[in-house]
C-alpha cells in the first residue's frame, strides 16, 4: 500500500527530512532534493543546490546560489537557530545576510548587519530616486492620454507609443507617477489626502508634482498681496501677507520668496499689491524689508499707489538700520542742521535788532535834524522821550551822538536859511542906503557870523546869501517882464 501521488523515493526523503527538522522542511523539500544520510551528517542536493547539515552548521556547495540560501534558512528555522553566523566570501554573506535579516533571524556579525543595511537603505534610495525621476514623465503622459495610459499600465508598459524616457513599469512606478499627476493638476484634497495618508514614495513624488506647479505659476511672476482684500498679481505665483505688518513677519515672507526664486530658476521682479486699508508706513516697513532682504521688487511708476512709500523706503535703506533705527551720521547731520537753524535764528534776529537800532538811530537824528531846523515842541519833545524808551528796551546806548548830529546839521541848514532869507531881504531892499539898508546889512552880516560860530565856512555862508539874492531877483525879473507885456 503506498501514496496515490507520491512515489516511495518522495515518501522517504520526507520522512528523512521530517525526522532531522520538521513536517514544513520535508513538504517545502522532499519532492525537489536527494537527501542522504553520511557520515559527518545529511546531505541534501539537487542541480540547483548542494547542501551539507553537518549538524552545528549548513554549508553550500554551489557557491551559496539563491535557492541555496532559501534552503539552508529554512533548515535554520527548523533548527531553532535564531541568531547566524555567515562565513564565506563577502558577496555571499551579503546576499545570505539580507535574506536572514528579512526572514526574521539576527546576524551574529554587527559589522555585517550595519553593511547590509546601508547597502538596503542605499538600494532603496537610488530605486526612490530612479521612481521619482520618470515620475513626472510619465505622470504628465497620464494626465495628457488617460485611456492610453490604463491599457498600457494593463500590458505592463509593453504597447506600442510608450513615453520616451520611462524604463519601469513596476506597479510601484505607476504609484509614483500617478502621485507626481496627482501633486501637479490634481485637487487639493486628494493632494492633501497623499500628503498625510500616502507610502513614502507617494508622499515624495506628490511633493514633486506640487512643486513642478509652482516652479510652473513663478515662471508666470512673482507677487506678494498685502492684506486679504488686496488684489491680485495675476496668474503668477502669489503670497498672501494676511497678518500684521511687521519686519519679521516681511523678512519671513523675503526669505520664502528667495527662496522660492532660487528652487525654480526665476529672476522675476516681485509685483506688491495692497488692500485699501494698509496704512502709508505698513506699506513703506513692507517696501523696505523686501528690498533689506535683496527681494527685486518691482517699482511702482509715476502716479501709481505705493510710489511714494516706495521711494520712501529707498531712501531708509541708507538712512535707518534694519531694526528702525536711524543711522548715526543721519542724527549728526540733524543734529547739526539744527544747530545751524539756531545759529540762523540767532543771526537774522541780531539783524533784526541792529536793523532796528539802527533805525532808531536814523530816527534820532531826523529828530535832531528837525528840532535844531525849526526848533523845539511839545509833539517834537513826545517823540524824543519815545525814542529814549525805545532806545533802553534796544539797549541803545549811544542813542544822543545820531540826535546831537542832527541836531547840528539841523542848526547848520538853519543858519543856511538865515543867510539866504538874509539875502532876499538885501535884494528887496533896493540897495537904498538908509536905516532899513543898514539894518539888513547888519542882520546879514550876523547871519554869516552866526553860520561860521556852527562851523560853516564863509564861503558857504555867503554862498546862501547870495542864493537868496539871486532867487528874489530873478523873481523880480519875472514879474516885470510880465507887467511890460511882450517885446520887453
Amino acid at each position: 500500500i503506498r501514496h496515490p501521488e507520491r512515489p516511495q523515493w518522495q515518501v522517504y526523503r520526507e520522512r528523512v527530512l521530517t525526522e532531522a527538522y520538521n513536517r514544513d522542511v520535508a513538504q517545502a523539500l522532499g519532492r525537489w532534493v536527494k537527501v542522504e544520510r553520511v557520515e559527518h551528517g545529511l546531505h541534501i542536493h539537487n542541480r540547483q543546490m548542494d547542501l551539507m547539515d553537518h549538524g552545528d552548521r549548513i554549508t553550500a556547495g554551489r557557491g551559496g546560489q539563491e535557492k541555496e540560501i532559501a534552503a539552508m534558512l529554512q533548515l535554520a528555522r527548523a533548527k531553532d537557530w535564531q541568531s547566524l553566523t555567515l562565513t564565506g566570501g563577502q558577496a555571499f554573506q551579503e546576499r545570505a545576510g539580507a535574506a536572514a535579516l528579512a526572514a526574521g533571524f539576527e546576524l551574529a556579525d554587527a559589522a555585517l548587519k550595519k553593511r547590509i543595511r546601508e547597502g538596503q537603505r542605499q538600494e532603496a534610495e537610488a530605486r526612490e530616486a530612479a521612481l521619482r525621476a520618470q515620475a513626472p514623465i510619465l505622470g504628465q503622459w497620464m494626465q495628457d492620454h488617460p485611456k492610453r495610459a490604463v491599457l498600457m499600465k494593463a500590458a505592463g508598459g509593453k504597447l506600442p507609443g510608450a513615453p520616451a524616457g520611462v524604463e519601469d513599469w513596476s506597479p510601484a512606478a505607476w504609484e509614483a507617477a500617478d502621485a507626481w499627476r496627482t501633486g501637479r493638476h490634481g485637487e487639493l484634497a486628494a493632494r492633501q489626502r497623499l500628503e498625510k495618508e500616502g507610502t513614502a514614495l507617494q508622499q515624495a513624488c506628490v511633493a514633486d508634482g506640487w512643486e513642478a506647479t509652482l516652479h510652473a505659476w513663478a515662471r508666470q511672476g512673482l507677487g506678494l498681496r498685502v492684506g486679504k482684500e488686496a488684489p491680485g498679481a495675476g496668474d503668477v505665483l502669489t503670497w498672501t501677507m494676511s497678518g500684521t505688518v511687521t519686519r519679521e513677519e516681511v523678512s519671513k515672507f523675503a526669505k520664502a520668496i528667495q527662496e522660492r526664486k532660487a528652487r525654480s530658476h526665476v529672476s522675476h521682479e516681485l509685483v506688491v499689491t495692497f488692500a485699501s486699508g494698509i496704512p502709508a508706513d505698513q506699506k513703506v516697513l513692507v517696501y523696505e524689508h523686501l528690498l533689506r532682504n535683496n527681494v527685486a521688487v518691482l517699482r511702482p511708476g509715476p502716479g501709481q499707489e505705493g510710489r511714494a512709500q516706495y521711494e520712501t523706503a529707498e531712501r531708509r535703506l541708507h538712512t535707518h538700520h534694519a531694526d528702525g533705527r536711524e543711522q548715526r551720521w543721519v542724527i549728526e547731520q540733524r543734529e547739526r542742521e539744527a544747530r545751524e537753524r539756531a545759529a540762523q535764528r540767532e543771526r537774522e534776529a541780531a539783524e533784526k535788532r541792529e536793523a532796528e537800532r539802527q533805525k532808531l538811530r536814523e530816527a534820532a537824528r531826523d529828530l535832531g535834524r528837525e528840532i535844531g531846523l525849526r526848533g523845539k515842541s511839545e509833539e517834537r519833545s513826545k517823540r524824543a522821550a519815545a525814542l529814549v524808551e525805545e532806545g533802553k528796551r534796544l539797549e541803545v546806548a549811544d542813542l544822543d551822538k545820531p540826535y546831537n548830529l542832527g541836531l547840528a546839521e539841523g542848526r547848520k541848514e538853519a543858519a543856511l536859511e538865515a543867510c539866504r532869507k538874509a539875502g532876499a531881504a538885501i535884494q528887496r531892499s533896493g540897495g537904498e542906503e538908509d536905516r532899513a539898508w543898514e539894518k539888513v546889512q547888519a542882520q546879514a552880516r550876523q547871519a554869516v557870523a552866526a553860520a561860521e560860530g556852527l562851523g560853516i565856512s564863509r564861503k558857504d555862508a555867503e554862498g546862501a546869501l547870495y542864493a537868496g539874492m539871486d532867487a528874489v531877483a530873478r523873481e523880480q525879473e519875472r514879474i516885470l517882464s510880465r507887467s511890460l507885456g511882450p517885446g520887453f
